[in-house]
């Protein structure tokens, strides 16, 4: 039957080629609005009706989605994960998490926009015929093989001169002008697209999906192998020319049979699969829609989110300006008057529809009396199951969603066929069997007349899909249930971005929870490398040589307090010299008040120069290298803040923690880390800073510690130089996490600041994610907040935190917001693990954290008295193996 289906005749990069139109190609972006205030939701599809108002256009949304069955999700875990150094986590959490699937999937919904672009009919129809193969004597000829897609629109025009026959069905080449029109014509779409909607341009691999995933709707994903070379270029007279390999489009959709199913007059079909299963799908065309949508609370497209099964949507749509308008709903108002009539002279009572019909047309008619363009859209609901039953139960429910809301869905016998064409990219509506009325050929009666606003206000932009389509199950939405996947690696390796994540919260709203069971996840699942900052003295739970064996085995542990064995030259952090410089001058900057004078900052950068220069740089020939400054300087102000750096290293090493930094160039040589890949650094018994101070305060904290708050801050920040050194110098294959718990305190000076931006943006480069874990968004400079990438908000108490917060996310823009006081009493009533979550897309939900395996759930617990208990245990063990 693919002879009957309304496939796409060609495409390449994002355009394609059906008959004789041209379609670009553009994925939509969906936004997660049930949280905001009734004017961002006017706002969010006041976009859609710009971009629609804004000039004549013709088009096709496509909105598709589809669960993941647990056994797809295991294999999709198998193909992303490198289980090798946790083998047996990894089969506990893989089992456990496919446990819960088998009841509630992760959902993803994906929103295309096919745009008809406004190729001149003269340019596609005066084709000349160019030289075939061995026409001319002395022709040169070259057939090699296409390697891969090329790189963009520009270069595509240059090498594309030639297409299939039956790409227009009149001749075999097409002549390069044509082509250059047709980028010419895409380029300005795109530009309209992303400043309108935000979107991007569709690969080849989208476009072939969307033909694909057809075959197989309601119960898994496509089949799927990396794309072949689809084409070659010919090389004729030294000029070169696309010739695609036939039937490409048709072997996507080879191994799969559609038959109508006879048992129902062909409302539904049968799908046949390669393997021999089958499916079922149905379609259901919107007859009836009531005169207005209230806005918001009516996107009546949006609805579909709430339901317990994927549905999709096709919607072909056509904006006419009103002088076109006019005539094609006088058209279409005679059709219902000619069926009223019908009705009144023979069959009884008019149906109620037709009333609604005129009364709408009529409405339109006034609209167009003001100059505003119409839209006629079809409007397709597409629902498939594995078995007939469920289909039916399916589609029931989905009419039972519509009725009372004045909406009328049908699924008319025999257009089940139909139904499937219009899901097909680049199909016009209704292709394979176009209905009339009257005798009015061209006329299609699910084509439906309506306001722009009507269609913008669907809500089809609108979805409640978070997370990553592909990971490791790590929350679940709290309204409806479905998992969220995380992909951690998938912000660095594959969106080429920083992979930076920021969790807010306070103490007991789960925010260490979360950053442990992140870094789980990077070690039992991607098989990569962590190194966690301890302020609290908790993350040892990671290393559980009973509860955790495997990922003890991986652990090392730094204790860092008086008396601890442990010693850090400050000098030798990097390997590399430069850095190496950048880190101590930072780490001394912090612990000697520097920004407090610019002779201190001066004297401290020449002894640091001058202590290098000895070739055995410590703290102790920086500590002579001050003191030849003092003795030797002509500026007053360089000497008297020298004697003062001289003052505070005497105060500082008389401190019990200074053993660990005032190390001798002997014995405190880098540490070599390269063979743990769980770091875990214990800061608590550094005598750290035990609550960040209000943010009226904060930027004038620094001033307010004592000296041994100071310099416990600056070996928390020397320490995360450290990390982000052992990161940056493991594989660049491995994905690396990079934890910094309580962060406020190195946020709180220029110094750690910088560090945090710098992990940032070598993140991409390096494979490392980094974790920022604080309580007050507003901690998060303006540069650092543009590399952030996911948010988690957990519980939250004051207004100016939340307001912060929501702001971070996007869900308010001030406190004056509608819906502020709303999200601020239900983020100050959120328990432990429920947050707010803005994921890589943009979009927002509310979600529950689950901890699975759920073991993880016990060892994670950071009660007071489970703390003790686990340490009481933990110690045995480590005095065992001792």
């Amino acid at each position: 039957m693919a002879e009957a289906l309304a496939l796409p005749r060609y495409f390449e990069a994002n355009v394609l080629w059906s008959g004789d139109r041209v379609h670009a190609v553009y994925e939509l972006s969906l936004s997660t609005y049930q949280h905001l205030s009734e004017g961002r939701r006017l706002t969010v599809a006041g976009a859609m009706s710009s971009f629609l108002l804004s000039r004549p256009r013709r088009g096709h949304l496509i909105s598709v989605t589809r669960d993941i069955t647990s056994e797809e999700y295991v294999d999709q875990l198998a193909a992303l994960s490198r289980s090798d150094q946790c083998p047996g986590e990894y089969a506990e959490a893989v089992s456990e998490a496919a446990a819960v699937l088998r009841d509630t999937r992760p959902v993803r919904r994906r929103l295309f926009l096919l745009l008809e672009l406004p190729v001149r009919r003269e340019t596609l129809l005066s084709a000349v015929p160019l030289p075939r193969l061995g026409d001319a004597e002395g022709e040169e000829e070259e057939e090699r093989p296409r390697q891969g897609m090329v790189g963009s629109l520009r270069e595509w025009a240059r090498d594309v001169r030639q297409a299939v026959h039956s790409s227009f069905g009149l001749r075999e080449d097409i002549p390069v002008e044509e082509i250059e029109e047709v980028v010419a014509q895409e380029r300005l779409a795109y530009q309209e697209v992303a400043d309108a909607l935000g979107g991007r341009r569709a690969t080849p691999e989208d476009v072939a999906w969307l033909v694909r995933r057809n075959f197989y709707r309601g119960i898994q994903e496509p089949p799927w192998t990396p794309p072949k070379p689809r084409s070659f270029v010919r090389v004729v007279g030294g000029r070169a020319r696309l010739r695609p390999v036939k039937n490409e489009v048709l072997s996507l959709v080879a191994g799969a049979m559609v038959a109508l199913d006879r048992r129902d007059w062909g409302r539904s079909l049968v799908v046949h699969h390669e393997d021999g299963a089958k499916s079922y799908q149905q379609f259901l065309f919107f007859g009836r829609l009531p005169e207005e949508v209230a806005m918001p609370g009516g996107e009546f497209l949006f609805w579909l989110e709430d339901l317990s099964f994927p549905v999709d949507v096709s919607v072909h749509f056509e904006v006419q300006p009103p002088e076109s308008a006019r005539a094609a709903l006088s058209r279409q108002m005679k059709a219902v008057k000619d069926q009223a009539n019908e009705f009144a002279s023979g069959r009884g009572q008019i149906p109620e529809q037709l009333f609604k019909a005129d009364q709408m047309a009529t409405h339109l008619e006034a609209n167009l009396d003001g100059r505003l363009p119409l839209l006629w859209a079809t409007m397709v609901l597409g629902v498939g199951a594995p078995v007939k039953d469920e289909l039916k139960r399916r589609v029931g429910e989905l009419v039972r969603l519509y009725r009372p809301a004045g909406f009328e869905v049908v699924s008319p016998p025999g257009d089940a066929l139909t139904g499937l064409n219009d899901f097909f990219p680049g199909s016009r509506p209704g292709e394979l069997a176009p209905r009339t009325l009257q005798g009015l050929a061209q006329i299609n009666v699910w084509s439906l007349p309506m306001d722009v606003d009507f269609l913008a206000a669907a809500g089809l932009h609108a979805g409640k899909s978070l997370g990553d389509p592909q990971g490791v199950y790590a929350a679940y939405a709290a309204d409806t249930e479905r998992p969220v996947l995380l992909h951690l690696a998938r912000a660095t390796r594959i969106l080429k971005q920083s992979g930076a994540i920021l969790i807010l919260g306070t103490l007991g709203g789960g925010k260490s929870a979360l950053l442990k069971l992140l870094a789980y996840i990077t070690l039992v699942f991607q098989g990569g490398v962590a190194f966690l900052l301890d302020p609290k003295d908790e993350y040892w739970a990671l290393m559980h040589p009973r509860r955790l064996p495997e990922l003890s085995r991986l652990a090392r542990r730094i204790v860092l307090e008086p008396g601890s064995d442990t010693r850090f030259n400050p000098f030798v952090i990097s390997k590399n010299l430069d850095r190496a410089r950048v880190i101590v001058t930072d780490f001394l900057a912090v612990m000697l008040e520097a920004r407090a004078s610019t002779a201190r900052r001066s004297v401290l950068h020449q002894a640091v120069k001058a202590a290098y220069e000895t070739g055995r740089p410590d703290m102790n020939t920086f500590r002579q290298a001050v003191e030849t400054v003092r003795a030797s300087s002509p500026d007053t102000d360089k000497q008297l803040e020298a004697g003062r750096i001289l003052d505070l290293l005497e105060i500082y090493e008389s401190l019990p923690v200074a053993r660990l930094v005032f190390a001798t160039y002997e014995e405190g040589q880098r540490m070599d880390l390269a063979g743990s890949r769980l770091t875990i650094v214990s800061l608590k018994g550094l005598g750290l800073p035990q609550q960040q101070p209000d943010r009226d305060r904060m930027a004038n904290w620094g001033a307010e510690m004592t000296e041994s708050e100071r310099l416990a801050v600056a070996i928390f920040l020397l320490v995360a130089r450290l990390g982000q050194e052992v990161l940056m110098e493991a594989p660049k294959e491995l994905l690396k996490l990079f934890g910094s718990d309580e962060s406020w305190m190195a946020l709180a000076f220029p110094e750690g600041q910088r560090l945090l931006r710098q992990v940032a943006k070598m993140g991409r480069t390096f494979n490392i994610v980094p974790v920022i874990s604080t309580q007050n968004a507003a901690d998060i400079d303006d540069q650092l907040r543009n590399l952030i990438s996911q948010v988690f908000v957990f519980h939250l108490e004051s207004d100016g935190e939340i307001l912060d917060a929501l702001r971070m996310v996007g869900l308010v823009d001030g406190k004056d917001d509608p819906a502020f006081q709303d999200l601020a009493a239900k983020v100050r009533d959120f328990r432990a693990g429920r947050c707010f979550y803005k994921d890589l897309e943009g979009r927002v939900g509310e979600v529950q954290v689950e901890l699975v395996p759920h073991k993880l759930l016990d060892a994670f617990d950071t009660t007071p008295d489970r703390m003790a208990d686990l340490e009481r245990e933990f110690q045995g063990e480590a005095a065992a193996d001792a």
